[in-house]
């Protein structure tokens, strides 16, 4: 009977290690605050996230100063949380915070990034019928979504019918075009909705679309679904 109760007291004190070492690796990275400087990438990248499975790395210009800045986006693969960091380079190889994200959980969805005419664009790619590019771009001294476009495509299986929305986003102009097929849908409307920042981005297709509306209320969001 001893022996039984502390065979069970050894498996129930292995059970508790390994619950506490799975609520260690769920627990949110630290957040680096907007100024932290580093002095050169590898500095910067050990402090993003010690337990990220990849950090994906982009450099270009963001601000029109002619210096590379550079983005990361930490990923954890379980319980799949994300997180975006933009720094501003500068003095040789330095790197400064200029905007983190909160990290994110984001199930299976894959995510990368990079730096093209002076924005940051992020892809995200569900796998399932579901991919599109977010585009961010320094406005009034803060980083906002500007453009989006996003795939949808569903059925095509035995007898079901396929269907595909594409959406393209312009937040500067308030205009979204939509190609539908297989199913009717409006081709272009026109939307209204307070800017969206980078700082508050969650790696979400739909990110924005329920604050910005047509005049009758319907949300961009729900005429970006099949």
């Amino acid at each position: 009977m001893k022996a039984s109760v502390a065979l069970l007291a050894l498996v129930m004190a292995g059970v508790t290690h390994e619950a506490r070492a799975n609520d260690a690796d769920d627990a949110p990275c630290p957040a680096l605050p907007a100024g932290t400087d580093f002095s050169n990438r590898a500095a910067a990248e050990a402090a993003l996230c010690a337990k990220s499975e990849e950090i994906i790395w982009a450099v270009g210009d963001v601000d029109g100063d002619g210096v590379a800045d550079a983005v990361a986006i930490t990923n954890r693969g379980y319980p799949h949380k994300k997180r975006l960091t933009l720094f501003k380079g500068h003095d040789g190889d330095r790197l400064r915070v200029l905007v983190q994200t909160a990290e994110t959980q984001t199930g299976d969805v894959d995510a990368k990034v990079e730096i093209r005419r002076g924005s940051v664009f992020v892809s995200l790619d569900a796998i399932r019928g579901a991919w599109g590019t977010q585009q961010f771009k320094l406005r009034d001294g803060r980083f906002d979504l500007i453009g989006q476009t996003l795939h949808l495509a569903d059925g095509g299986l035995d007898d079901e019918p396929l269907r595909v929305l594409d959406s393209d986003v312009n937040y500067l102009t308030g205009r979204a075009n939509f190609k539908p097929e297989g199913l009717r849908h409006d081709t272009s409307a026109a939307f209204k909705g307070a800017r969206c920042s980078l700082q508050a981005y969650d790696f979400d297709f739909y990110y924005c679309g329920t604050q910005w509306k047509r005049t009758d209320g319907k949300t961009l969001e729900s005429m970006m679904m099949i």
